[in-house]
């Protein structure tokens, strides 16, 4: 026989209902809204039971990180130097992550560091320009800039760079000053 644990997550606020226009809350995702401001929750219990599937939720298992329109890093040129490990991907994007050195170095070609503006306002300072330039794409919420942007990043951004010192600088770092010499070798 199955069993089907039910969780009930009452008046945690996990998206905004038909007739939100009417009471103005257009645009409410209390749980989402709090994992984007705090750049993710430590809660891999209730990721791994299926927080992840609800409507709005695509910050918990996605690396959505603003990109330049400027540059371009082709996945066969990363291929072809053995060294490096193509890490992430994507085909509107092309090459977002490389690694070599087993870690110890990583390669980004993406934005994850950007302020939630940062994007907004280069876009809209070269709209002033008058540039010929494409609206930043799953950016904006509903694809309307006067909307502000969803901020899918933050959590993968402090993942990221929290995961790279814990994992491949503070293991390496020597705790006592007469072995700092011995860092040398790691780098031949």
């Amino acid at each position: 026989m199955r069993r089907v644990i039910w969780i009930v997550l009452d008046s945690v606020g996990m998206g905004e209902q038909p007739d939100a226009a009417r009471f103005g809350d257009v645009g409410t995702h209390t749980l989402a809204h709090v994992w984007e401001y705090n750049g993710g929750l430590k809660i891999p219990n209730m990721i791994k039971m299926g927080l992840g599937n609800i409507e709005g939720m695509k910050a918990l298992d996605t690396t959505d990180v603003p990109h330049s329109r400027h540059t371009e890093v082709r996945r066969e040129d990363i291929l072809r130097v053995p060294e490096l490990t193509l890490l992430s991907e994507s085909e509107e994007s092309g090459v977002y992550m490389a690694m070599a050195r087993g870690g110890r170095e990583f390669f980004i070609t993406g934005h994850s560091e950007y302020a939630p503006n940062a994007l907004h306002d280069e876009y809209i300072r070269d709209l002033n320009k008058g540039l010929p330039i494409d609206m930043p794409k799953h950016y904006y919420r509903n694809d309307h800039p006067e909307e502000g942007p969803v901020v899918r990043w933050r959590a993968h951004a402090n993942l990221l760079f929290s995961n790279w010192l814990n994992y491949y600088l503070f293991q390496v770092a020597p705790s006592r000053r007469e072995d700092i010499g011995l860092l040398n070798d790691l780098y031949k």
